[in-house]
């Protein structure tokens, strides 16, 4: 019968111990960066000290242990090197300021646009926005946003402008006909007589106050002109000279409503032209 068990095929022999191989011992883990140190070795409260003649700088013992000076330098570091703005203290540091950011110089380095003297009516209400704009610290890409607004309002504001226009136009030219009748349009011609007789000025003060087209106004005028002639109107506003001015004026402009038909003032330019006719060469 053989010796061996049936436990192992190669058992030791008796009597004999077996060989124990030598086990490797675990390597113990590292602790990780923010686990804190145990007790025996955490840095006493009085690690100031560590740094000399430093312990007692503000900016040194306002950190309570190494790992806050240490997050501090990291985020120092990350700022070296970039743009700083201080904040300013007084006029003169805010404009530096405002140089810095890109702020031009003067106001007439501000951008220039096609369609600005349309916009606000002349240049130099242009150059005025421009002024305001550099005086309020715009920089260039705000006052070309700021001119888009104006513009955009100004056109909004001009078209709500025609509209109401058409609107009171519309409405007067129904009253006119429900009020005179038949005689709508001789009335109106009347009225546009009238309307001649004044200035451009005061003509241009009528038209934006909407008194053009306000039908109690046109009313106005043609009760006007029933009581006087055409010619009596021009005789008393011009004299020969001026007569002769204001006849050349009309008959070298093409563009005056005397050369177009289809203009609603046309019939008063030409009875206006006959008139100075009448007044300059007599008959």
């Amino acid at each position: 019968m053989s010796d061996e068990g049936f436990l192992s095929n190669n058992p030791a022999p008796q009597g004999e111990t077996p060989t124990q191989e030598p086990t490797q011992q675990p390597v113990q883990a590292q602790i990780p960066p923010h686990q804190e140190l145990p007790q025996s070795q955490a840095i006493t409260s009085d690690w100031h000290t560590l740094v000399g003649e430093y312990a007692n700088d503000p900016n040194i013992s306002k950190f309570k242990d190494p790992r806050d000076l240490a997050k501090s330098y990291i985020e120092a570091q990350k700022l070296i090197g970039r743009e700083k703005v201080p904040i300013p203290k007084d006029q003169a540091e805010l404009q530096e300021v405002l140089t810095k950011l890109g702020v031009p110089d003067k106001a007439t380095a501000y951008p220039n646009f096609d369609d600005a003297t349309s916009v606000f009516g002349s240049a130099q209400d242009f150059e005025a926005f421009k002024e305001i704009a550099h005086e309020s610290g715009l920089l260039p890409q705000q006052f070309t946003a700021l001119y888009g607004k104006v513009k955009e309002m100004m056109q909004n504001d001009s078209a709500n402008k025609g509209k109401y226009r058409q609107e009171m136009t519309a409405k007067g030219l129904q009253q006119l006909a429900t009020d005179f009748g038949t005689e709508a349009d001789a009335k109106l011609n009347t009225a546009r007589r009238v309307f001649q007789i004044f200035s451009d000025d005061v003509k241009q003060q009528i038209t934006a106050a909407g008194l053009d087209v306000n039908a109690n106004f046109i009313k106005s005028l043609a009760s006007l002109g029933e009581y006087y002639k055409e010619d009596s109107f021009i005789a008393t506003r011009y004299s020969g000279s001026e007569a002769k001015s204001e006849l050349q004026a009309i008959t070298s402009n093409r563009a005056h409503p005397y050369y177009n038909k289809e203009h609603p003032e046309h019939t008063a330019a030409v009875q206006k032209v006959q008139t100075l006719y009448k007044i300059v060469y007599g008959g």
